[in-house]
This record gives C-alpha cells, structure tokens and sequence, in this order.
C-alpha cells in the first residue's frame, strides 16, 4: 500500500491533496488493483466506458481507431497518469479507443459511479478531473494537427515545436526511442531517420542519441507555412 500512496500522491487526480486525505479517500472508496501483461488488452474500442485507470507501474498506449479501421496511437501514458476520466462522462457508448499496455503493469481501476461519489465529496478532485480531461482534449487537438501534415519534416518540425514537453528549449530530449517516434508521427522509422539526417545536414537541428539541438527554430517554423 505504501508504493500505491507515492505514486498517488505524485497522481494529477489527486493534487493539492495530502497523503492522510488521498489515503481516507481510498480506504472508501471501490475499486480494483489489476495487473496485465505486455501488449494485453485494458480496454477496447467495442467496450463501454466504465472506469478510469491510474497507472501504478508500468505505462499504455491509447490508440484512436479511424474510419478505415486502423488504430493510430494517439498518445502514452505512464506511472502516475490517469486515462479514461473524459470517456466515462462522454454520452457516446464507446469511445473507439483501445488502450493497450506497452510493458508489465499494474493499475488501479475505479469504477465510475464510484468517481461521481468522489466527485460529489471533494471538490479538489472534481477540479481536477475536469483540468485533466481538458488537457486530454487539447493533446488530441494537437495530435490531429500533426497528422495533418502529409510532408514528414512538417511533422518533425511541428512534434519539435509544439508537441514535446520541452518544446520551448532548443535541447530537447526524447521521451522515446526513435522507432516510437516514428510511429507516433505515423511514419516508417527509415523515413524519420532520412528526413532528420536532412534537417541536420541544412544546419537546422543536431542528433545525438536521443538529444536534439533545435539551430535553426525560425526556419523549421517556416516550414509549417508552406
């Protein structure tokens, strides 16, 4: 139960919240500690939404499945964060969502009438859902800009930019290897590789590793323009 209490008292659910209180609100609150497999299933897109996660150990993918079928991953979630607190409160049966894991993991499941009666006790907390579920949307905004982007330099300059946590650095590092990169942004990992080699041979970025050198910011802006 102690590893549970860090890792709640660092969740976005939870803040401006003591241990004594997050602790009282567990102890009344139900819900279930389950624990998957890598590449198994939370969640389908065919499920009616009917909790909300928080993520003890380990982190998951949530993929959108379009109209053709595929399933695009939209973003990750890792120790800590909390995933499905917008669909339980969407009217839609299911949100088209799967949310798959990408390593061992073990996660709490609340059930959402056991959310509304947190909600309706603490009002930290439904401040708290709402920022999150807002903050959710303007990720996916954001995500659906980028792959609005057929040329792939306009995708890395705009992830660069926009899309990274430490996008308003010229140092960024990246919270995935290459390979995750490129699937994120809905390309093959050669053409990433291809387009950065580019960016870097123009002077407009440095590679190395996993740490990119924003050179040249106002030329890879330019490029969104065109």
């Amino acid at each position: 139960m102690d590893e549970i209490m860090e890792v709640l008292f660092c969740c976005p659910l939870f803040a401006g919240l003591k241990k004594p209180e997050i602790k009282e609100i567990m102890e009344q609150t139900k819900y279930n500690l389950c624990y998957y497999k890598k590449n198994e299933y939370i969640f389908r897109a065919d499920q009616t939404a009917g909790y909300i996660g928080i993520i003890i150990q380990g982190s998951v993918e949530v993929q959108k499945i379009i109209s053709s079928g595929k399933a695009i991953n939209v973003m990750s979630k890792n120790k800590g964060d909390v995933f499905g607190g917008a669909a339980i409160f969407s009217s839609k049966k299911s949100p088209n969502v799967n949310i798959l894991t990408k390593e061992s993991c073990k996660i709490i499941l609340i059930h959402k009438q056991s959310v509304f009666d947190i909600l309706c006790k603490n009002s930290i907390i439904a401040s708290n859902i709402l920022s999150l579920s807002a903050n959710s949307i303007s990720h996916l905004n954001q995500r659906i800009e980028l792959l609005s982007f057929s040329s792939i330099q306009k995708k890395i300059a705009f992830s660069l930019l926009f899309d990274m946590q430490s996008c308003e650095a010229d140092v960024i590092h990246l919270p995935f290897p290459k390979n995750s990169w490129a699937e994120y942004l809905n390309v093959s990992r050669p053409s990433l590789c291809r387009e950065l080699k580019k960016l870097c041979a123009v002077g407009d970025i440095d590679i190395k590793n996993r740490t990119i050198k924003i050179i040249n910011r106002e030329k890879l802006q330019s490029l969104l323009m065109n």
